[in-house]
């Protein structure tokens, strides 16, 4: 049978996207809606990432081919099999079809006249899920029983891998500069991913949440009900924010709100461990209210167990709770207080990983303590910053202590140096004793009957020792498990 448009939209409007029984025009219309959204909040931030070396007639058309790719993304799943995977019992199967991936079959569908536009999106439609070897034999046979498709038209791009296609079909049959059309490419697929993640969200499915109008004007007011003005390192950040900067100050100098001010409208505060990520993620709560997120392996419970003696949840309102992190997770708060791992591992290139590469380059990182991550953590998070500073991304990396061994290669991304001495009075006061602890016993008892004392040594064998010696001591180590450590860490 031959599918006719009219029919084509009726099946869109009457099979499923989801096992819910979302149909695939309401699965696509939110996306086309989270399109809006993402243009309406931060058009001006991604177009300026769109390659200016490509033919403005291509650039003019950067929001035109992603609204094409999220309306033809999903036409491939009125394939009857697919329905069937999703127990749509009103579908009819066609006796001895092959089940067949929809994005294998979306491409077909793409009706546009522009040919390079067609491309494209064809391209971005059919690699929108990972696409491994297939076998074109498959996807012709059900696009001729099924669709009526008298000749597949997307037989040839199954054939070629996805850069390839991209290079040989595209670049050269139109005469586009490579690299940038890969970048621009890559742009729309990290978007287009996105969308349809955040789309397909059980829990939330906004792909952004209203920004901002600008961090400074929550920062100053921040600071104006403390009766303290912006520091010479926070007015240097203030009137350097287009710039990608390395800042090296000591602790205590107001970098926490240095980094706030650099996020702008939308941004990433990234933080070697969970603990310091919980804990900045409360002062970007006082500053920007619910603009802010947190996002860790073990956020959620973070919350959870923080706010368990709040009011709120014990009058059951901890919904807003499970929202605020899903949003967070799907990017889509503004500010977002994170470990590194969330976004940054990018740089490996696995499949898919567009959204995180497209959703780094449009939004401010804020990068603190670099000094304090291991080796390989250090080592994924400085490629990252090299390909976002190559390809037109923002980040303010802040540090007390700056590995020397870098400078040379931060100063290959042209990223600007500032140093800051602490103009205040320190927070703390340092002493040295020589000696061993074991041999300090008394003094600590002593230190103890003053204030508290904390002790820290490198294994627990020793942490057990030393609790025997030091009257009154509490304990904590890895080896409690993970009840008794939260009651301990209550006390």
């Amino acid at each position: 049978m031959k599918l006719t448009r009219e029919k084509l939209q009726s099946l869109l409007k009457e099979r499923w996207a989801k096992d819910d029984g979302t149909t695939i025009r309401e699965h696509t219309d939110k996306l086309l809606e989270n399109l809006e959204k993402l243009k309406e909040y931060y058009k001006e931030e991604i177009e300026e990432l769109i390659p200016k070396e490509l033919p403005c007639g291509l650039r003019d058309r950067f929001w035109d081919i992603l609204e094409l790719a999220c309306e033809y993304h999903d036409y491939g799943k009125i394939h009857c099999m697919f329905q069937k995977k999703v127990e749509n019992k009103n579908i009819e199967l066609i006796k001895g079809l092959p089940e067949v991936k929809h994005n294998l079959l979306s491409p077909a569908f793409v009706n546009v006249k522009d040919e390079l536009t067609k491309k494209i999106v064809r391209l971005l439609v059919l690699h929108h899920h990972p696409v491994e070897r297939v076998s074109t034999e498959g996807v012709e046979r059900v696009l001729k029983e099924e669709f009526g498709f008298e000749k597949s038209p997307i037989s040839f791009l199954l054939k070629k891998g996805e850069m390839d296609y991209l290079r040989d079909d595209i670049a050269k049959m139109f005469e586009l500069p490579e690299e940038e059309l890969i970048k621009y490419y890559r742009l729309l697929k990290g978007l287009l991913i996105r969308i349809d993640h955040a789309s397909s969200s059980k829990q939330a499915q906004e792909v952004e949440e209203i920004p901002p109008d600008d961090t400074l004007s929550f920062v100053d007011e921040f600071f104006k009900g403390m009766n303290i003005n912006l520091n010479e390192m926070q007015v240097f950040i203030k009137e350097n924010r287009d710039k990608n900067l390395v800042v090296i100050a000591p602790t205590g100098s107001g970098k926490t709100e240095a980094g706030f001010i650099y996020l702008q409208r939308k941004g990433f505060f990234m933080l070697p461990y969970r603990v310091s990520a919980n804990s900045i993620y409360t002062r970007a709560e006082k500053i920007f209210g619910n603009c802010a997120g947190l996002l860790h392996s073990s956020a959620l419970n973070y919350v959870l167990e923080r706010d368990e003696q709040n009011e709120d949840i014990q009058n059951n309102k901890e919904d807003a709770v499970f929202l605020n992190y899903f949003l967070s997770r799907n990017f889509a708060k503004p500010i977002i207080v994170c470990t590194p791992d969330q976004l940054m591992h990018f740089v490996f290139r696995y499949k898919g990983f567009e959204k995180y590469y497209a959703t780094a380059l449009y939004s401010r990182l804020v990068i603190d303590e670099l000094q304090s991550y291991d080796p390989i953590t250090l080592a994924f998070i400085v490629k990252a910053l090299e390909v976002l500073a190559q390809n037109g991304g923002k980040f303010l990396v802040m540090t007390a202590t700056f590995p020397e061994f870098l400078k040379e290669r931060f100063e290959g991304m042209g990223v600007e140096f500032k140093e800051f001495s602490l103009q205040q009075k320190p927070y703390h006061n340092v002493k040295i004793i020589q000696g061993t602890i074991d041999s300090g016993i008394e003094e600590i008892v002593k230190l103890s009957q003053e204030a508290k004392v904390l002790v820290v040594v490198n294994t627990v064998r020793k942490a057990i020792e030393l609790k025997g010696k030091i009257p009154n001591a509490k304990l904590l180590h890895s080896r409690f498990i993970l009840k008794d450590r939260k009651e301990k860490k209550m006390r």
